[in-house]
């Protein structure tokens, strides 16, 4: 049944969109997958479930353009048909519809970068970018999807449309994705300002897909937002999508000029491709609960405040951020674990009451380097070494006043858990933690980026049972849930150092 607007209402769920001189019809708010003629461009998402009612003058043309199609094909595969009538049926090359959004962006002084994975993988074995990069498909995708990345101070709102009318030039469909600021929730806690800002622009036309996304300066880190549910026409492309099912993070973004076969224009990547697709996969962006964390400051206050728990916090703080630069150029991997992951999650910072930091890593990360590393640190001292490579490692590190404590984590033949070994305060005494198993994503904590596990209230609900949301000043460690005696160490801990 049709409106007064010649709009027909759908009834499935399952919807087209024609458009013709600018009318559509057949939209049901939620998703829209979508056949579109306008200047002879078309772009299909999905299968057609309702045909809309046209013009007969419509169906005619479409009658007579169908049979002109049919007979184009015929002459094509019998020689009867001229190369140029042939080549004009093709559609552009891909390489050229990527060369106008390079040189738009170009024009405008933003330097675009490529962060596709399979392309960057064959950048990585190759040394450089050959000639046929741009038409390699996606294994088992419907979308042919190159991905680019853009600060978002190089691509300003204003200038956003002059990129969008360029591709269009190609009929491209474009669509801009918009999110939140990432920048005011960085500052505060409390700010509850809600900016939107464009954080991913898609260009799409016959299974092509040009994805440019926008890192935000959060801090000292590069942000990315999701695409999500955000656009429904575009919930068939999503799996396709490289970024964007969740928002994620780098630490750094270096960039520098690819070397390419075809001598075309400039083409940056990430300077160390293998590094950064390395971080890509531990990238996805998780916040801290920032409900419990307000919960608690207005149950207790400011915790803290006093000025022996704020330079204790404060040494903790300094301690941390060291360690991270330490280990950032050692290039070693490591997360928030145990009381500094509780810090982190449920009040957005730094226990005030708890006396140490504690810090996760893979054992078999473990190389003697960073022992090394650390007994000759003047600021980050190495001073007690507990267990083996192979069993229950941990080290104990001492600066800024406060213990640092380094756990490796090992993983069970099933791969469903992971676990830690822990000393008793005699130095003797031996315990295993066991958590469920880690998979790592990024977050904020003392204004940088950190590691931490992708499902920290499930790793605090192993150690410290439901109750962690509430304070408790008198924990001790070895009131974890998740711990287990193992006996007693038959050699003593090795020790260089006074604490």
């Amino acid at each position: 049944m049709a409106d007064s607007s010649g709009r027909v209402e759908p009834t499935s769920s399952w919807v087209s969109t024609y458009t013709d001189s600018g009318r559509s019809c057949g939209t049901d708010g939620q998703r829209m997958y979508a056949v579109t003629y306008d200047d002879g461009q078309y772009l299909m998402f999905g299968r057609v479930a309702k045909r809309c009612k046209v013009k007969k003058g419509v169906v005619v043309s479409l009658f007579v353009l169908a049979t002109l199609v049919v007979i184009a094909t015929v002459n094509l595969y019998s020689g009867g048909l001229s190369s140029a009538v042939a080549h004009s049926l093709q559609p552009p090359a891909f390489s050229d519809e990527i060369s106008t959004l390079l040189d738009a962006c170009a024009s405008l002084n933003a330097t675009v970068f490529l962060m596709e994975p399979r392309l960057l993988e064959r950048l990585v074995e190759d040394k450089e970018l050959p000639q046929d990069w741009w038409s390699r498909n996606n294994s088992g995708s419907a979308f042919n999807v190159v991905t680019f990345g853009v600060l978002e101070q190089d691509l300003l709102p204003n200038e956003e449309q002059f990129v969008a009318d360029a591709m269009r030039k190609h009929r491209y469909k474009y669509v801009a994705v918009e999110g939140r600021d990432p920048r005011p929730i960085s500052v505060s806690l409390w700010d509850t300002r809600h900016i939107n800002r464009t954080t991913h622009h898609l260009f799409v036309r016959r299974g092509r897909v040009i994805h440019l996304v926008v890192f935000f300066g959060r801090r000292g880190y590069w942000w990315h937002g999701a695409v999500g549910a955000s656009v429904p026409s575009l919930h068939r492309l999503l799996p396709s999508l490289t970024f964007g099912e969740f928002p994620g993070a780098f630490d750094d973004l270096q960039l520098s000029e690819a070397s390419r076969r075809d001598g075309r224009e400039r083409v940056f990547t990430p300077h160390d491709s293998q590094a950064f697709l390395k971080a890509a996969k531990i990238s996805r962006f998780i916040d801290c609960d920032a409900a419990v964390a307000r919960s608690v400051q207005r149950k207790h206050g400011n915790l803290g405040t006093d000025s022996e728990h704020y330079g204790k916090m404060a040494s903790r703080a300094y301690a941390a951020l060291y360690f991270k630069r330490v280990m950032k150029k050692l290039g070693k991997l490591f997360w928030l674990t145990n009381g500094s992951l509780l810090g982190w999650y449920r009040q957005c910072g730094i226990i005030p009451h708890d006396h140490d930091v504690d810090f996760g890593m893979w054992a078999e990360d473990y190389e003697p380097s960073l022992r090394a590393v650390f007994e000759n640190n003047p600021v980050l001292k190495l001073c007690t070494v507990w267990g083996n490579k192979n069993d229950s490692f941990q080290f104990a590190l001492w600066g800024y006043h406060m213990k640092v404590d380094i756990f490796f984590l090992y993983k069970t033949p099933d791969g469903m858990h992971t676990f830690h070994g822990v000393t008793g305060n005699d130095g003797r005494r031996r315990y295993s933690a066991t958590f469920p198993a880690v998979q790592l994503c990024t977050t904020e904590f003392l204004g940088e980026m950190f590691h931490v596990p992708c499902t920290p209230s499930l790793m605090l609900d192993a150690e410290y049972g439901t109750n962690w949301r509430e304070p408790n000043v008198e924990y001790d460690y070895q009131d974890a849930l998740n711990l287990r005696k193992r006996g007693a160490w038959k050699k003593q801990a090795e020790i260089m150092c006074e604490e």
